[in-house]
């Protein structure tokens, strides 16, 4: 399966994330195109984090938060605890949340030590 979404890394990464070396994952296409992806940018033994990545024409269609959910299914198997995490200025990334009925559990904020 060589459908790689242009703006993906570069194909060692793209190889990498279909042999599961880097994590679970799980794709959303429509014919042979790519339009969705949930993968798994940070895991540990303590737990994993979704990394989702929908094209912008797809957006809204519900793909993201099909493959997330399906992403959270092979996951769950792997690790105990699964975040998803989204910044407050992603409208679309926390659309998939609230659709999910995601619990939001904090914020992090960022310290500019160049501002």
């Amino acid at each position: 399966m060589d459908r790689r979404p242009d703006l993906w890394g570069d194909e060692k990464e793209w190889a990498d994330l279909l042999a599961g070396r880097l994590g679970p994952w799980a794709m959303g296409l429509n014919s042979d195109r790519v339009v969705s992806i949930c993968f798994t940018p940070v895991a540990s033994s303590f737990g994993a984090e979704a990394g989702l990545w929908t094209h912008s024409e797809a957006r809204g269609h519900g793909y993201g938060g099909a493959v997330t959910m399906a992403w959270a299914k092979v996951a769950a198997k792997e690790f105990e605890t699964l975040f998803y995490s989204t910044g407050f200025e992603n409208s679309a990334s926390q659309a998939v949340a609230r659709k999910l009925k995601l619990r939001p559990i904090g914020q992090i904020h960022q310290l500019c030590t160049a501002c």
